[in-house]
C-alpha cells in the first residue's frame, strides 16, 4: 500500500517544507506514513500537507487546514479511518458531509483552543460527526489527546484531563 521513502525525514532540515509531496511515503517500525496532498493550491489553507499514518491495526488522517475543495481531491486514497484530526479545526468550510461519508472515521479530534474567536469547531461539524456516531474529542475540553495503536491492545485514546484530573474537579 505504501512505498518506502529511502531518505528518512529529519526535523529541522532546510528542505522540510519541500518534502511534503503528494505520494511520498515511508515506513518506520511497521508504521506507514504517506503524504496524500502537498503544498499545492491557490489559498494558503489548501496548501496544507495531508498525512495518512497507518499500521496494521489503526489509521490516522492529519489533513491540516484543508477546505472542501481539497477534501474532494483525496478520494483516490479513501479507506475507513480509526482517527481523523478535523480539517481546519472543524471550521464550517471543511469537514464536509461528503468527506466524513467517504473516510468513515470512528473518532474525530478537534484541535481548537477554548473560546477561540473563530468558533472552532463549528456546531454544524459537531452535528455531522454526532449523526455518524463518531466519538469526538475536543482539545479545549479534554487537553492533549494521545493515540495508542498496537496489535495487542488495539486502537486506544487517552486524554490528559481524563488521566490527570486536578484535585478541585
Amino acid at each position: 500500500y505504501f512505498s518506502s521513502y529511502p531518505v528518512p525525514l529529519k526535523a529541522g532540515s532546510v528542505d522540510d517544507n519541500q518534502r511534503c509531496v503528494e505520494g511520498v511515503g515511508w515506513e518506520v517500525d511497521g508504521v506507514s506514513f504517506r503524504f496524500l496532498s502537498g503544498t499545492k493550491g491557490k489559498r494558503d489553507n489548501e496548501k496544507s500537507c495531508v498525512l495518512l499514518v497507518n499500521n496494521d491495526t489503526c489509521s490516522l488522517l492529519i489533513p491540516g487546514d484543508i477546505g472542501i475543495s481539497t477534501e474532494r481531491k483525496l478520494l483516490p486514497f479513501v479507506k475507513p479511518l480509526t482517527w481523523l484530526v478535523a480539517p481546519h479545526h472543524g471550521s464550517r468550510h471543511s469537514t464536509s458531509n461528503f468527506f466524513l461519508s467517504q473516510w468513515q472515521p470512528k473518532n474525530i479530534i478537534y484541535s481548537a483552543g477554548y473560546a477561540n474567536h473563530f468558533g472552532h469547531p463549528h456546531p454544524d461539524v459537531l452535528s455531522r460527526a454526532r449523526s455518524r456516531g463518531m466519538t469526538q474529542y475536543l482539545t479545549a475540553r479534554q487537553g492533549a489527546v494521545m493515540l495508542e495503536a498496537s496489535e495487542a491492545e488495539g486502537c486506544n485514546v487517552k486524554t490528559i484531563r481524563e488521566d490527570n484530573k486536578r484535585f478541585w474537579r
